[in-house]
């Protein structure tokens, strides 16, 4: 990316840009969302990763961190807190960190009630969208994640251990960040 000097934007750019939409458009579909966890047993954060492994099974957690890249070590802390509540079943690995994960029937009744907070949080957020206008911006949104996810995985690369063959870092094609992120819609 080309480093731009602060002199190149107005003073307070960073209020109106792209980023700061979606910011708010985040915090604003939390703010939905969010009045609903306590009657589910859950916490911020916990529906994506019961979501996950609805769609994907039984998981270790490094790929659940890795999907949201999210610290495996946040992941691991939820699970522990979700085990405890009854939503998910830690299946023993080599270690702490290669444990696998599933849903529980709870788990599962958990999610089926989020999905519908989310189908309506999506129906709040795309009042008076056409389908071809709802398709549009899920595609430009793949495209958003796919850049960034390239972005951070060159950024991951030049870290990389010696040895270490580098991520690719190519823009992911629009369809498969299409079919991926499709996959998990409500997350």
């Amino acid at each position: 990316m080309e480093e731009q000097t602060s002199e190149s934007f107005p003073l307070g750019f960073s209020l109106t840009d792209f980023h700061m939409q979606v910011s708010m458009t985040f915090h604003l579909m939390r703010s939905c969302n969010h009045p609903y966890l306590p009657e589910l047993g859950l916490g911020p954060g916990q529906p994506r990763i019961l979501s996950y492994l609805a769609v994907h099974g039984t998981s270790p957690q490094r790929d659940i961190a890795s999907y949201f890249s999210i610290d495996p070590a946040a992941v691991s802390r939820m699970l522990d807190t979700l085990g405890r509540a009854g939503f998910v079943r830690l299946v023993p690995g080599e270690d702490r960190r290669r444990r696998a994960v599933e849903l529980t029937e709870k788990g599962v009744e958990a999610v089926s009630r989020w999905d519908k907070v989310c189908a309506m949080t999506d129906e709040v957020m795309l009042a008076g969208f056409s389908p071809d206008e709802r398709a549009a911006l899920a595609r430009l949104l793949d495209r958003v994640q796919a850049n960034m996810r390239a972005h951070l995985s060159r950024a991951d690369a030049g870290r990389a251990p010696d040895g270490a063959e580098p991520a690719d870092t190519r823009p992911q094609s629009e369809e498969s960040a299409e079919s991926e992120s499709a996959e998990v819609r409500h997350v």
